[in-house]
């Protein structure tokens, strides 16, 4: 019997540091059936972490190191490696790189399906940008949303045709999820007194994450208590004004700005609470890791969040843009360490029992054979 040809599927994102769009990314690429699956990753920018776990899975990457949104030569680029790799499915994840990857797919010629992935609500678009995702789906074979609010919000706001979306909630590869080192010896390791309580957020240093309200939800807790540590855990373009608003603040001996780390997940696994003070959210990664993780979490109703959490029975939920509603729902918790095992308990559950990878993997692999 003849083997069916492999689908090959090019998978373009703007960069790959180790954050949610990117781990997303990494899992599909690296579960999908290497049987009946071929793929390519292009990056536009840089690496980072995610690039160097698709690297160790064997999977090509190639860094186009644009220089600008304008950069035609790497442009060109990118239109060559279609053509060389002559994919049945272009897959883009991200604004910029629906942009890049649509146009290149198109001018390429070499008679691809394009698929993009939409990993945040669209409430905050502004005309402009609503009506390029709107234009840009008339060139887009199949949009993926990560979450129910994430298709109502591209129908709503984008006016984008809902028979055109497909709903594919994120899923966690669990297996990942395992912490080697003590709450001890994570303390001893960043430094920190014994008796230490930790707060974490693992997020982009991005507007849409609001880690300014995240900052302000500390001030208010430790200008009561000074046994709590706040974590930041993410890269991005705010990181030096936020440093400076800590310092600022006064709080540089309990807010530490950790960086992008490959240790992470050990970090997030020996957290008192876990907190997310999005603005807007398509379905954070790393809120499903942390609560499978069996972490209290306090976090912003946004996105798909309401979908994932029974407020005060899986987690805490608070309105976005209120650093006091934040900082009193993180107190809560630090406060009644029997309800966070208990909250983290029956989060854990909840996530294990609807959040796995290879659910996720199984429907872009459906995804993909329908548009070969």
């Amino acid at each position: 019997m003849t083997r069916s040809p492999k689908i090959k599927v090019l998978q373009i994102i703007d960069s790959l540091p180790r954050e949610g769009a990117e781990i997303l990314l990494y899992d599909i690429v690296s579960r999908c059936d290497p049987a009946a699956f071929s793929f390519a990753v292009v990056a536009l920018t840089r690496g980072g972490g995610a690039a160097e776990m698709i690297e160790s899975a064997g999977i090509p990457l190639r860094l186009l190191s644009r220089r600008s949104r304008w950069d035609l030569s790497a442009f060109l680029r990118l239109i060559r490696l279609i053509r060389k790799f002559r994919p049945a499915v272009v897959h883009t994840h991200l604004f910029s790189s629906r942009v890049w990857g649509t146009l290149a797919a198109r001018l390429s010629g070499a008679g691809t399906a394009v698929v993009h992935t939409e990993h945040n609500t669209s409430e905050w678009k502004g005309p402009w940008r609503a009506s390029a995702d709107r234009l840009l789906g008339f060139f887009t074979d199949r949009i993926v949303a990560v979450s129910a609010p994430v298709r109502d919000s591209l129908v709503s706001c984008c006016r984008v045709s809902p028979g055109r979306i497909a709903v594919i909630e994120n899923g966690l590869n669990f297996a990942r999820l395992r912490a080697a080192s003590s709450r001890p010896e994570l303390i001893r390791k960043l430094g920190l007194p014994p008796e230490s309580l930790l707060v974490g957020i693992v997020a982009a240093l991005t507007p849409k994450k609001g880690h300014a309200y995240f900052l302000q939800a500390a001030e208010r807790i430790l200008s009561r208590r000074r046994d709590v540590h706040f974590l930041v855990l993410g890269e991005g373009e705010l990181r030096g004004e936020l440093a400076r608003q800590a310092e600022g603040k006064g709080m540089a001996e309990n807010v530490h700005f950790l960086g992008s780390r490959p240790d992470a997940i050990e970090i997030g696994a020996r957290l008192d609470v876990f907190a997310l003070s999005s603005i807007r959210e398509g379905l954070s990664l790393a809120l499903l890791e942390a609560m499978a993780l069996g972490r209290a979490v306090a976090i912003t109703s946004v996105g798909g969040a309401a979908g994932v959490i029974e407020n005060g029975q899986t987690g805490l939920l608070v309105p976005p843009r209120d650093s006091a509603a934040l900082a009193a729902a993180i107190e809560r918790l630090l406060d009644r360490p029997e309800e966070r095992r208990e909250m983290g308990e029956r989060a854990s559950a909840s996530v294990r029992a609807r959040f796995d990878a290879g659910r996720m993997v199984r429907a872009y692999e459906e995804l993909y054979r329908e548009l070969a």
